[in-house]
């Protein structure tokens, strides 16, 4: 499993960069109590929350920790370093400015209008990257509603065998709203499109430009299940539009 971010657990206890410990244990118990599942039985991902946010807080804590001993460590040892620089500076005082002067007419001789065209240029291409890799929502919202579709298909199938109804709006996982940057719907199609056999969702609008939509259907005659989605190029679906 790839390394979640300090930015990624600020994000689910909603604090800010520069928190304290008080206010870290002020976080947790909010959150806990609005996703713990003993407390919320009807939100779906509770129990996927509650443990997001159990592992939010223990790295939080430890990185304030950490961060606190770095900074004394660095607060004593700042007399010293600080005296070490004046030395070296003092000592080759000459020998920098010569080779600041010739690092100045290297640059004046290779900083042409060419380069500086090839650096505009490649920063106009990565720069919109960089902010949407920053910007992004989280992966979890694709994660969390892909798992509720499946769920919401093995619901209905027990439904089925058990004979009860199969309504779209019967199923526990379709019909809640409980869900972060999707929203659900059953599946536009010719035959019995109120069924919760086949389900899709998509993203919030303000999402719609980051997240793409997931498709899923049962065939109840061969059993097979298709997942399709409308944009490989957006995370959680692949080539070929499948997931």
């Amino acid at each position: 499993m790839k390394k979640k971010s300090r930015d990624y657990y600020l994000e689910i206890l909603n604090l800010s960069e520069d928190f304290n410990i008080s206010a870290l244990k002020k976080a947790y118990r909010r959150e806990a109590k609005k996703w713990h599942p003993d407390l919320n039985k009807e939100k779906i991902l509770a129990e996927e929350r509650i443990k997001l946010i159990n592992e939010a807080y223990e790295f939080l804590k430890t990185s304030k920790r950490r961060r606190a001993t770095k900074g004394k460590e660095s607060t004593a040892n700042a007399y010293q370093k600080e005296s070490t620089k004046s030395k070296e500076s003092t000592a080759n005082a000459y020998q920098k400015n010569a080779t600041g002067e010739k690092k100045s007419r290297f640059f004046s001789l290779k900083v042409t209008p060419f380069t500086m065209g090839v650096i505009l240029i490649t920063s106009i291409q990565i720069f919109p990257r960089i902010l949407w890799k920053v910007y992004s929502p989280p992966k979890y919202y694709t994660d969390s509603i892909k798992a509720s579709l499946v769920n919401g298909i093995k619901e209905c199938f027990n439904r089925y065998l058990e004979k009860k109804s199969t309504k779209f709006s019967d199923s526990q996982f379709f019909s809640s709203n409980n869900y972060e940057g999707y929203y659900m719907s059953t599946l536009v199609s010719i035959n019995n499109s109120n069924t919760c056999f086949q389900a899709q969702a998509f993203p919030e609008l303000r999402f719609k430009d980051k997240l793409t939509r997931f498709d899923i259907e049962l065939n109840l005659r061969t059993g097979i299940i298709s997942r399709t989605c409308d944009d490989p190029s957006k995370y959680g679906c692949n080539e070929g539009n499948t997931w």
